[in-house]
């Protein structure tokens, strides 16, 4: 945590004017509204401190939203000026000395449980109340809880020997690895009607799916799918959250592969990222996050994954990590081949 200063402060005032004229300005409710601002563009803006920089005006940003999501009157529920501001105030605080994207914070504090603690809450130091927010919903964001959590974490991933009784989760200061989530929908749309990271997503043997997915419909489709399959035991798919600013950014899905041919008794390993992430520097972090538990997670001698020949900045990123190119053919369901997989044996 960090102290709350004078640019934390301008911060909090803009965001509580925001949220308070919301209530005369918008049409929408007022959860509508809070939801839409706290995943947009806007705040991220806040996040970033940028917005500070900018002269951006109240209506400004109200105008903003619409263009992002579209004008809509959505929604009856307002609540009052007061609440509003208070709300904006609080969240923006929380964001401010929690280190937390908007997206992050009101995933923890849903306007709806923090208007209905307004009454209780308001006369108190606005940090007082987020603790009590928090207590009240049993989350901690201190230092020794969050490590405490992080042994948990390892603890599951030393000791579960099969990934589909227990989800595992891993992550570091950058990124989150956790179980793909319908609410994802929209994020990995972004990333899968990206025609820059298509042509760098493994589609061998997958029945002709080409993986560019350019409607929610056919996103939230496959989503049901990689669903179905880890209930299934066929594969495991991982959403990768970029802590920053609260997005998925990408996929991973390992399974564990025997075969006839060289690329036997291995995890095969295939990640898909927007083509924004596609940078060495951030490869090597994510495949870091996951590869010294793949060997127990699958049962497994080496970690097998596809690169391509145009793909510099995946290529470096496994010469870093160890891969090596066997020079060997995956031979798919029907008898096609494949080429261009690397290993990671287990040391």
């Amino acid at each position: 945590m960090r102290n709350i200063d004078k640019e934390g402060k301008r911060l909090c005032d803009i965001q509580a004017d925001l949220f308070e004229k919301s209530v005369s300005v918008l049409e929408m409710s007022s959860e509508v509204f809070v939801r839409r601002f706290m995943n947009s563009k806007i705040a991220i803006e806040l996040d970033n401190k940028a917005f500070l920089d900018d002269s951006k005006t109240i209506n400004d940003i109200f105008k903003e939203l619409d263009l992002q999501y579209g004008k809509t009157t959505y929604g009856s529920l307002k609540y009052n000026k007061d609440i509003m501001y208070w709300a904006g105030y609080l969240y923006r605080y929380f964001c401010y000395t929690y280190d937390l994207s908007s997206k992050q914070a009101y995933k923890s504090l849903p306007l709806k449980y923090v208007a209905s603690t307004f009454v209780s809450y308001h006369s108190l130091d606005v940090s007082q109340a987020i603790e009590r927010l928090l207590e009240s919903k049993n989350i901690s964001f201190k230092e020794e809880d969050v490590l405490r959590k992080g042994v948990d974490i390892l603890r599951v991933i030393k000791n579960v020997e099969d990934p589909y009784v227990k989800f595992p989760i891993l992550g570091n200061e950058r990124f989150l690895l956790r179980k793909v989530e319908d609410g994802d929908a929209k994020d990995l749309l972004s990333v899968y009607s990206d025609k820059e990271s298509v042509k760098f997503f493994n589609c061998d043997n997958c029945n002709g799916d080409d993986f560019n997915y350019t409607t929610i419909e056919r996103m939230k489709k496959a989503i049901s799918f990689w669903k179905y399959s880890y209930e299934n035991r066929l594969f495991v798919r991982w959403s990768i959250v970029d802590k920053t600013n609260g997005l998925v950014v990408g996929t991973i899905e390992q399974f564990h592969r025997d075969s006839n041919d060289y690329f036997t008794n291995c995890s095969l390993l295939r990640l898909d990222l927007k083509s924004d992430y596609e940078k060495k520097d951030i490869i090597v972090n994510v495949l870091k996050l996951i590869i010294p538990s793949s060997y127990n997670l699958f049962s497994c001698e080496k970690i097998v994954t596809k690169s391509f020949e145009d793909d510099i900045e995946r290529e470096n990123a496994f010469y870093e990590l160890g891969f090596k190119n066997p020079n060997k053919t995956l031979i798919g369901h029907n008898g096609e081949k494949y080429y261009n997989y690397y290993e990671l044996l287990k040391k």
